[in-house]
């Protein structure tokens, strides 16, 4: 069975989503406890992607081809690495959190099973998406994916 936790129908008083390191944050000083993964009981789904218009797209294909080659250059490091090691490189990005929060943050993720292995987006991966949009009102129809999709391996 798919539950989408983003459902309305699920909502309440007692429950919030929160990304890290916010989640965490709340969680050391008492307030809660992290009781589920969004992105585990979601299943899997692009949560991140990046838009250009056709124009530049066009105009600067291997600018964009670099830019993917960089990115699966990172998902396989962090599938290849341990928390830790992550932690020490990205440390930087989050000059307000420790770097045993960031191991545990990251430790958390691949627990999880929260990063996907490549920047490729199925059909499937969009439906996904997609799925949780309209359930939220958030989009009336499903889109092509042709119409919105173009990966770069």
């Amino acid at each position: 069975m798919h539950i989408n936790p983003y459902n309305k129908k699920y909502a309440n008083n007692k429950n919030i989503a929160l990304s890290e390191p916010n989640a965490l944050a709340l969680e050391k000083q008492g307030y809660g406890y992290v009781v589920a993964s969004i992105g585990k009981l979601s299943g899997d789904m692009p949560y991140t992607v990046f838009y250009a218009r056709k124009s530049f797209i066009k105009k600067n294909d291997e600018i964009i081809r670099n830019f993917v080659k960089a990115i699966n250059m990172g998902l396989k490091f962090t599938e290849e690495n341990d928390s830790k090691t992550i932690a020490k490189i990205i440390l930087p990005q989050f000059p307000d959190t420790s770097i045993n929060d960031l191991a545990k943050i990251i430790n958390r993720y691949k627990e999880n099973d929260a990063w996907l292995t490549n920047n490729i987006i199925s059909e499937k991966l969009l439906q996904n998406l997609e799925d949780v949009m309209i359930d939220n009102d958030l989009l009336d129809k499903y889109v092509p994916f042709k119409d919105i999709v173009k990966n770069y391996e």
